[in-house]
């Protein structure tokens, strides 16, 4: 695989984010690559509509054809 051509994201690299998918689906995890076809997330869950999370096992693999954005999240430590 290519490394991205989109050299912004490599700031974003081992920080959390949220994937928000054109289908309308969200995923929040540790970005852990990004590659020029695919990002690459650890530790996910699937944000359900109603608060909720569903663990994903694993890596997640998100094809970048089906990204709609990529949201920074940052930990304050703030309760």
């Amino acid at each position: 695989m290519r490394i991205s051509r989109r050299p912004y994201l490599k700031d974003l690299e081992a920080e959390t984010v949220v994937v928000h998918t054109r289908d309308g689906a969200s995923i929040r995890g540790v970005l852990l690559a990004a590659h020029s076809d695919v990002y690459v997330l650890r530790h996910a869950a699937y944000l359900n509509s109603d608060g909720s999370k569903v663990a994903i096992d694993g890596e997640a693999l998100v094809p970048i054809t089906r990204v709609g954005f990529i949201q920074r999240i940052l930990e304050t430590g703030e309760a």
